[in-house]
């Protein structure tokens, strides 16, 4: 056969009649890598991602390409979690700090509470919520004899079935959870007793503390009249009768300092504001002068000062002062004084501190300063300002001009300057641990020039017009602020300094900054997120703090 007849009988395949000899389906993937070549809606091999976990919900960063799922791949890649099969898009969300439903959000503001808290006897169908519950506590009387009786009534908000604890701070064991909300107690010991009351709902559980000063039979003065009388003659309680209408604070202070021993004065419940005008009887008694409120009172000043502490023993507890100059001073011989459960409103200046050693707990100052001070100043050495609310101060909110100064649990916000300013020179350490300072005119904390040895841990620096903490790295006692959040600061975090490593600078997710809350949603990155200090935020009965570590600022989640 010739060439030409061979040629002649090769048939001339076109490009198309090749590829539909290839592609059976049409699908226009060729038959080696069609999955299907008969069925034009399967193609060539897919994307399949790992389930480790077994939710249906694939892995992104592990992959397979293969025509069918190889064991243990599934279709979708949107699993943000695959350790967990609890975690995926649109899983019930509790309040476990996971972002179980993946929307990028550690406990978002709708996540579910466990109803009944361990070992609660409280209700199993209390309602989801997110908010810690309010808790308020008054006690009647505060300052009391011994072998007398004082009532403790609880009023606490949050959905579920409430419990208390309480701690009588005497020898009695801590009872048990109750929901009896109404206790009575009989104090036999005399002494400043720390009531400490823990409750609970769904919701979680909050704390609150109040000093009950409990005096022997025949020491407790009573002031029983709000005019502020002063009989030229005083009377002792026998043999005698006040020239007044009754027993005002300063005829109370004038017996007090006639007797030897540690004097008590309570102001009696039910009484309108005590009137309090200039030249209080000083306290001279080595033995120290209690002054408290059988239940709540209020010294009314008229731009005087209302009381001069001179004594170590001298005790302020469980009243309200509003309109002093200044409303109290504690001297240089003042050593040791306390000053418990104050709240201090509309004075020049609502703590002026000259001596060492003074204790400052579970106050509220409101309201206080002008002409350059602070509502508190903190002159001496060894002051602890704890627990204690600084809210809208005409200037700063706290003055540090002394030595081994600590501040802690304490929220200081809204004040027209700085929250807290050091002013001194000294290389000596100042503790600054554990506390909410927000939304003040200045910075959060402004540190003076040459100021070393600040230890700032656990702090909410949030908010604050100007930085969140003024002052350069030499100043702070490691070198760089660590284990705080930072965030929402009008120039920046920290001016000269750069943050440690634990730092956090993100949103703090208060619950209402702009009406004073500064409790943290459940969603917030402070929780559990600071260090272990020797600071006791919550009292003794439930440790440290709750969770697995501290939260950062002055309230536990």
């Amino acid at each position: 056969m010739s060439l030409l007849s061979l040629l002649w009988g090769c048939v001339y395949i076109t490009a198309q009649d090749e590829r539909a000899r290839y592609d059976l389906d049409g699908d226009e993937v060729p038959r080696p890598l069609d999955c299907d070549d008969d069925d034009p809606t399967r193609g060539g091999p897919t994307a399949w991602f790992a389930d480790s976990d077994a939710d249906t919900y694939g892995n992104p960063d592990i992959s397979a390409q293969a025509c069918d799922p190889p064991a243990g791949f599934v279709a979708t890649n949107t699993d943000c979690d695959d350790t967990d099969a609890g975690s995926f898009p649109g899983a019930p969300e509790p309040c476990d700090q996971v972002d179980n439903d993946c929307d990028g959000v550690v406990d978002d503001p709708t996540c579910i509470v466990d109803a009944t808290p361990t070992g609660s006897t409280g209700d199993t169908g209390a309602p989801p919520c997110t908010d810690p519950p309010g808790l308020t506590v008054d006690v009647t009387p505060k300052l009391l004899e011994s072998t007398a009786s004082s009532t403790l009534v609880a009023t606490i908000t949050g959905g579920g079935s409430p419990e208390i604890e309480v701690s009588w701070g005497d020898d009695t064991p801590d009872s048990p959870w109750s929901p009896l909300l109404t206790q009575v107690h009989t104090y036999q010991t005399e002494g400043i007793h720390d009531l400490v009351v823990h409750a609970r709902t769904s919701c979680g559980e909050a704390t609150s503390r109040v000093p009950v000063a409990v005096v022997a039979p025949g020491q407790l003065l009573l002031v029983d009249t709000p005019s502020d009388e002063r009989d030229d003659e005083v009377f002792p309680p026998t043999g005698g009768a006040w020239k007044g209408a009754g027993l005002s604070l300063y005829e109370a202070l004038a017996l007090s300092q006639s007797r030897s021993g540690r004097q008590a004065i309570a102001i009696a419940a039910g009484l309108p504001p005590v009137q309090v005008g200039q030249g209080l009887p000083e306290l001279t008694d080595d033995a120290g002068t209690w002054i408290g409120a059988a239940q709540s009172a209020t010294l009314d000043g008229t731009k005087g000062e209302l009381l001069i502490l001179r004594n170590p023993s001298d005790r302020l507890l469980n009243v309200t002062l509003d309109g002093f100059d200044t409303a109290v001073r504690v001297t240089s011989g003042g050593a040791g004084a306390q000053l418990l459960s104050l709240r201090i409103t509309g004075s020049s200046t609502g703590l002026d501190v000259r001596a060492d050693d003074v204790l400052i707990r579970d106050g509220w100052l409101e309201g206080n300063g002008g002409d350059g001070l602070a509502q508190a100043r903190l002159a001496g050495d060894r002051i602890r300002l704890h627990h204690t609310t600084i809210v809208d101060g005409i200037r700063d909110g706290v003055l540090v001009e002394g030595v081994d100064v600590r501040i802690e649990g304490c929220v200081v916000r809204d004040n027209a300057r700085h929250g807290i300013r050091v002013d001194t020179d000294q290389d000596v350490a100042t503790h600054i641990g554990d506390n909410t300072i927000a939304n003040n005119g200045g910075s959060g904390l402004k540190l003076r020039a040459g100021r070393k040895q600040v230890d700032l841990k656990n702090t909410l620096l949030v908010f604050n017009e100007d930085f969140g903490a003024d002052g350069s790295q030499n100043r702070f006692a490691e070198g760089a602020p660590d284990h705080n959040l930072w965030w929402g600061n009008g120039l920046g975090a920290c001016d000269g300094c750069t943050l440690g490593p634990a730092a956090i600078e993100s949103d703090p997710a208060l619950a209402d900054l702009a009406t004073g809350d500064v409790s943290l949603l459940a969603s917030s990155p402070a929780i559990d997120a600071g260090t272990p200090t020797s600071f006791d935020k919550n009292g003794a009965s439930v440790g440290l703090f709750d969770g697995h570590a501290p939260d950062i600022g002055a309230l536990e989640h």
